[in-house]
């Protein structure tokens, strides 16, 4: 009688075992499933999230300066100024200019860009 209840707890214990063995193996396999179900739903929201990349300008707060080129008299010679600022000297003598241009360049000749101030200069060789 004693070796059939001993027997018996032998069998309850195996029994306990294979249900907590049974138990770790179901939570080990649901665990792998929603980490994998999860996994792939963070990689297709990673895949359809465009990336931003700010310019130079935006990383450094700063606005990109519209140039402005001026050509004006300066020291009895055509000059180069941009953004109001000296720039050089070019080698043409204002009083060798007809009056009208004299006059235009007194206050200066506006360009909107580096190839019409060069056309402008070219004009007067």
């Amino acid at each position: 009688m004693e070796q059939d209840k001993n027997y018996s707890e032998y069998i309850e214990k195996k029994k306990l075992y294979i249900f907590l063995y049974l138990l770790t193996a179901l939570t080990i396999i649901l665990f792998l499933v929603v980490w994998f179900n999860l996994n792939s739903k963070i990689e297709k929201i990673n895949d359809s999230v465009e990336i931003y990349t700010p310019t130079y300008n935006e990383i450094n707060n700063t606005k990109e300066e519209k140039k402005t080129y001026l050509l004006k008299e300066y020291n009895g010679k055509l000059a180069v100024y941009i953004n109001n600022d000296f720039q050089y000297e070019i080698d043409v003598y204002v009083f060798t200019l007809p009056e009208e241009d004299r006059k235009l360049l007194s206050k200066g000749i506006e360009a909107a860009s580096e190839q019409e101030l060069n056309e402008i200069i070219s004009s007067y060789y």
